[in-house]
């Protein structure tokens, strides 16, 4: 099994890695050689350490390898490209050098084993759907060098219960979070992604805890006090008017009124209003 490091000049003075693939032509009876290209472009070895040298990671370079499960890259790489990792179904690690300075679309969507990711302060730019459908993925936290968050980004990422959003962040697409239904934002008090939680109904560390978005049972329920206070408003305005012509017609001294009575005529005018 002989690892390739498909490679050429990425015209930036970089090298970009185009494609990774595994030869398993030795492993493989000649019947079956016409099946030998899919096994290259799909299976790979579980622990790939990509060479030192290599500063872009070139769009689907590992796309759809279906068996790696941890990748190490070198410090020298600073950019990700679009899917460079998308559908890698059993990847469960891979470290992010504080090179890296950018991730393209979907640079890792649908990598559903990986659990754990570090972005590192040197990320300026997350592009779309970049975890989406990362079902594994537990917490992220973004960097303070982040100032944007584009749609679909942690979309149907149904297990993330965690996410540090630094006040730096100044815009997230409404579609950033959408199935995340497990999430907790932690934020800064008075910043956009406090004001994102609450207008999207997103728990977050600061006490807010808003039911879902599509639920309506908060408007219900803040519908259902305002009528009480509205009620028991109405029937001391009421109350009060009562006694107070009670009282100034004579028929009964106001220093025989007890609180019993005032409660006892509140309550029938609660049930008349």
């Amino acid at each position: 099994m002989v690892e390739n490091f498909i490679t050429e000049e990425n015209g930036k003075g970089g090298l970009l890695l185009v494609k990774y693939t595994v030869d398993y032509s030795d492993e493989y009876e000649d019947d079956y050689a016409e099946d030998y290209s899919y096994y290259e472009e799909n299976y790979c070895e579980e622990n790939v350490t990509v060479p030192e040298g290599i500063t872009e990671i070139g769009a689907k370079a590992f796309y759809e390898c279906k068996t790696v499960r941890e990748i190490s890259l070198p410090s020298s790489v600073t950019a990700i490209g679009s899917s460079a990792f998308a559908h890698c179904s059993k990847l469960k690690k891979i470290n992010i050098p504080e090179s890296v300075t950018s991730m393209g679309q979907s640079a890792f969507s649908y990598c559903s084993a990986l659990r754990d990711i570090n972005l590192p302060e040197s990320v300026t730019e997350i592009g779309q759907s970049a975890f989406s459908g990362c079902s594994s993925l537990r917490q992220i936290s973004i960097p303070s060098s982040i100032t944007s968050l584009r749609n679909l980004t942690f979309y149907n990422c149904t297990s993330l219960k965690r996410a540090d959003i630094p006040a730096s962040v100044t815009s997230i697409s409404d579609g950033a979070f959408t199935g995340c239904p497990n999430l907790t934002i932690h934020v800064k008090k008075g910043s956009y992604a406090e004001a994102y939680a609450e207008r999207k109904r997103i728990p977050c560390d600061n006490g807010i805890d808003l039911p879902p978005e599509e639920d309506d049972s908060w408007e219900n329920f803040k519908s259902s006090i305002d009528k009480i206070l509205y009620r028991e408003y109405k029937a001391r305005i009421i109350g009060s008017i009562i006694l107070s012509v009670v009282c100034f017609l004579g028929w009964i001294s106001s220093a025989v009124i007890e609180y019993d009575v005032i409660g006892y005529i509140l309550e029938f005018l609660l049930d008349l209003f």
